[in-house]
C-alpha cells in the first residue's frame, strides 16, 4: 500500500485505564486471562444500549448474561467505560448543533459536534488532537500535530453523543486527518457498523481525507463498506499547494489515480468531493470549470462548503452569495457535475461543520452527506432485505415497519409483496427526485394494486393471508389511502 510519510515520529500515548471500547486492548486482556472474546461483545452490546453509563458502577452487572464473574475485576482494574469526560457543552441558538468539548485522560481537548436535523442526528468526530496537514484555511491546522486518539477514544465520542441524541450518522470530519491515524480510525469504523456494537449502516459512516494516497487505496481494501470524502478544495496543483501544504506530498495526478483505484476496488462507489469556497481564491466560474474538467466522468458528487470565518485564519473570507451561485451554476449547468451545497449550522458556537447538505435540484429537500450517492438498490434481493428490516422493527421503517412486522407471508406471494413494499418505501425519494408525480401518487397505486382495499393481496377479502387487514390499514393510513370499506 506504500508508506505514509506523515506516520513517522508520532509517539504512542500510554493510557491507564484503557478505554473499554478499544477492541485490541480488550481482546488482549481477555486472551491473557483465558476469557473467550465473545464475552467482549456481551459487554459492548450492553454499553451500546446504555449510553448513559459512564462508569462501571452504572452497569447492571447481572444483566450481562454469560460474562464470566472473573471478567468484572479485570475490567474494573484495567479499563474504564469512559476514559474521557465532556468538559463543556454548547448548543447553537437555533438548536441545530451541540458542540461537545471532550477532555482526554491526559488533559488534551478535542471537539465533537452533534448535528440535529428533522429527527436525524449526525456526529462529526475528531480523530487527532491537532493536525499536521497545515491547511491554511482551517483553525485546527494552526494547532500543529499533538497526538493521535486511540479507537476507544474515538468511540467514546459516539458514546457521549448518544447520551444526548440517537446518532444515526458518523463522519470523521472533526479535528485531525483521519487517514494519518489509520489503524484507530478503521478499528472505530468497524465497531460502528458491527451489529453487536453500534450497528450503524455502513452507508452512514464517512471518513474524510485531504488525500493521503496510500491510505486511500488501503482503505478500499480493508474496509470498502464505509464511505470516503475527499477534501479537494482547489482544481489545480498550484492552488492546492497554496492553501494545503500537504498537497506537495501527493500531487493531483497521484491523488486522482488513487481515487480511481479506490472506486475500482469498491465497485464504483460514489465519492464525496469537498470544496470550500474562499473569496477570491478558488471561487471563480473558471475554477468551477477546471474542477468539472478535473473530475471528468468520475462518479463523484461535489459538496460546496461556505467558509466559516474564524480568528485563527483571518486572511480568508466567505465567498459572496453571487460568486457561490455562479460557481455552482458553472459546475452543474456547464459541466454536468452533481453538486450539493452545505448548510452552515452552529456557527454561533463555533461548531459549523455544516454536515447537512441540500441538493439544489431537489427544492427544499435536505439530506445527510452520508446518504449521498447511496441510490436505492433494486431487485428481489434488495426488496427482501428491506422487508426483513421492516419486519424486524427498524425504527426507520415507519408505517412500513409496523405493517410488515404484523404481516403473514406465504411463499408464493413473498417476492411480490417484498417488491411492493420496497416500492412504497422508496417512492417518496423517487418522487422528490423526479417531480414526475404528486407526492405519494405512485405509492397509492402500488398499494391499491398489491394490498389496498379490494386488491389481490389484501388478505382479508381473498384469504391469501399475505398481509393481515390491520397491517394493510396501517400502510394505507401511512400513505393517505382511504379505506373504502
Amino acid at each position: 500500500a506504500g508508506r505514509n510519510p506523515h506516520d513517522a515520529g508520532m509517539k504512542k500515548r500510554a493510557l491507564h485505564p484503557l478505554p473499554a471500547w478499544d477492541e485490541e486492548a480488550v481482546y488482549a486482556a481477555f486472551d491473557a486471562e483465558g476469557i473467550k472474546r465473545q464475552h467482549a461483545h456481551t459487554l459492548w452490546q450492553y454499553l451500546a444500549a446504555h449510553p448513559e453509563a459512564t462508569t462501571w458502577g452504572d452497569l447492571d452487572w447481572p444483566r450481562l448474561r454469560g460474562l464470566p464473574a472473573f471478567a468484572r475485576p479485570l475490567l474494573e482494574a484495567r479499563f474504564a467505560v469512559c476514559t474521557t469526560t465532556v468538559d463543556s457543552e454548547e448548543r447553537a441558538s437555533d438548536g441545530s448543533t451541540t458542540k461537545l468539548v471532550v477532555r482526554l485522560q491526559d488533559g488534551h481537548l478535542v471537539e465533537a459536534v452533534v448535528i440535529h436535523h428533522d429527527g436525524r442526528h449526525t456526529l462529526c468526530a475528531s480523530t487527532q488532537v491537532g493536525c499536521q496537514m497545515g491547511c491554511t484555511f482551517c483553525a485546527t491546522g494552526t494547532m500543529g500535530m499533538v497526538a493521535n486518539l486511540c479507537a476507544g477514544e474515538i468511540l467514546e465520542q459516539v458514546h457521549h453523543a448518544r447520551a444526548r441524541a440517537p446518532v444515526r450518522n458518523f463522519v470523521a470530519m472533526g479535528m485531525g486527518e483521519p487517514l494519518n491515524n489509520y489503524e484507530a480510525v478503521v478499528s472505530a469504523a468497524r465497531a460502528l457498523v458491527d451489529p453487536r456494537r453500534f450497528n450503524l449502516s455502513p452507508a452512514r459512516v464517512t471518513i474524510s481525507t485531504v488525500g493521503i494516497v496510500p491510505r486511500m487505496v488501503q482503505l478500499a481494501r480493508d474496509e470498502p463498506r464505509v464511505n470516503l470524502a475527499l477534501s479537494l478544495h482547489a482544481p489545480t496543483q498550484a492552488q492546492r499547494e497554496a492553501i494545503m501544504p500537504a498537497a506537495r506530498a501527493y500531487p493531483l495526478p497521484a491523488l486522482l489515480g488513487a481515487l480511481d483505484e479506490y472506486q475500482a476496488l469498491c465497485g464504483g462507489k460514489e465519492v464525496m468531493v469537498e470544496y470550500i469556497l474562499l473569496k477570491g481564491v478558488n471561487d471563480s466560474p473558471e475554477d468551477a470549470r477546471a474542477l468539472g474538467a478535473l473530475l471528468g466522468a468520475r462518479k463523484a458528487v461535489v459538496n460546496l462548503i461556505p467558509y466559516n470565518e474564524t480568528d485563527a485564519t483571518p486572511e480568508y473570507a466567505r465567498s459572496p452569495r453571487e460568486a457561490a451561485d455562479a460557481f455552482h451554476r458553472a459546475l452543474v449547468e456547464e459541466c454536468g457535475v452533481k453538486t450539493y451545497v452545505r448548510r452552515t449550522m452552529g456557527a454561533d458556537v463555533a461548531s459549523a461543520c455544516g454536515q447537512l447538505v441540500k441538493d439544489v435540484r431537489k427544492r427544499g429537500a435536505d439530506a445527510d452527506i452520508e446518504d449521498l450517492g447511496q441510490g436505492p438498490r433494486s431487485g428481489p434481493r434488495a426488496a427482501h432485505a428491506l422487508l426483513r428490516r421492516a419486519a424486524g422493527g427498524d425504527r426507520s421503517g415507519g408505517a412500513l415497519g409496523r405493517a410488515a412486522g404484523s404481516a403473514r407471508l406465504v411463499p408464493r406471494a413473498r417476492t411480490g409483496v417484498a417488491l411492493a413494499l420496497a416500492l412504497i418505501a422508496l417512492a417518496p425519494a423517487w418522487l422528490r427526485a423526479t417531480d414526475l408525480f404528486p407526492r405519494g401518487l405512485l405509492a397509492r397505486h402500488v398499494l391499491r394494486a398489491c394490498g389496498g382495499p379490494g386488491g389481490p393481496l389484501s388478505g382479508e377479502e381473498d384469504g391469501v393471508g399475505v398481509l393481515e387487514a390491520a397491517a394493510c390499514r396501517t400502510l394505507w393510513a401511512g400513505h393517505g389511502v382511504a379505506d373504502s370499506r
